[in-house]
């Protein structure tokens, strides 16, 4: 019989989203203003987003200063 790999939960899912926001994030700003930058930003806020809802969805939610964190975070701010 075959046997699934075992996933190790020792960091949780929203704690893997937000570090691959992070880690992202920081690869985005080492690069020049175009489109791999953009992906990389896009990616980050969708990763930070997607940390949200699975704390809201685990009934840890996230404190959100204004409706435009949601919104406006990374790539949006940072085009050129």
């Amino acid at each position: 019989m075959v046997q699934c790999p075992q996933i190790n939960d020792e960091i949780s899912f929203g704690q893997r989203l937000a570090n691959e926001a992070e880690r992202a994030r920081e690869m985005a700003y080492t690069l020049p203003p175009g489109k791999k930058r953009d992906a990389l930003l896009e990616k980050a806020r969708l990763a930070d987003l997607g940390a949200r809802i699975n704390g809201w969805l685990a009934g840890q939610p996230a404190p959100i200063t204004s409706a435009r964190d949601l919104v406006f975070e990374g790539s949006r701010r940072d085009r050129s």
